[in-house]
């Protein structure tokens, strides 16, 4: 078959690289790296995940419109209680020291 070829700059720049210094032609080396091209296969897909759900069984008052109302609180009620546990063991050991003296 015969046809017109317009090849991009990269592209002719690599066949005349593949023709320097070697006894073959353009038409083998085009026909070479068309043929290897076309004979790669397409990337696999990627792998299928799945999301597993499950129900939350929140009370009713809390509801689905409330998550993160009822997240902040939560993790209020657990700064306060670090804060808390931090205070009483700087209390410990301002008391600690003090008997020390």
């Amino acid at each position: 078959m015969r046809t017109t070829l317009t090849l991009d700059p990269d592209v002719a720049l690599y066949v005349k690289e593949q023709l320097a210094g070697s006894s073959r032609t353009l038409k083998e080396v085009v026909n070479e790296t068309m043929r290897r091209g076309l004979a790669v296969s397409p990337p696999a897909p990627p792998p299928q995940f799945t999301i597993e759900t499950f129900a939350l069984h929140l009370p009713a008052e809390i509801g689905y419109g409330k998550l993160n109302q009822y997240y902040d609180d939560l993790e209020m009620d657990d700064y306060l209680a670090k804060r808390n546990r931090d205070e009483l063991a700087w209390q410990a050991e301002q008391l600690k020291s003090a008997s020390e003296c």
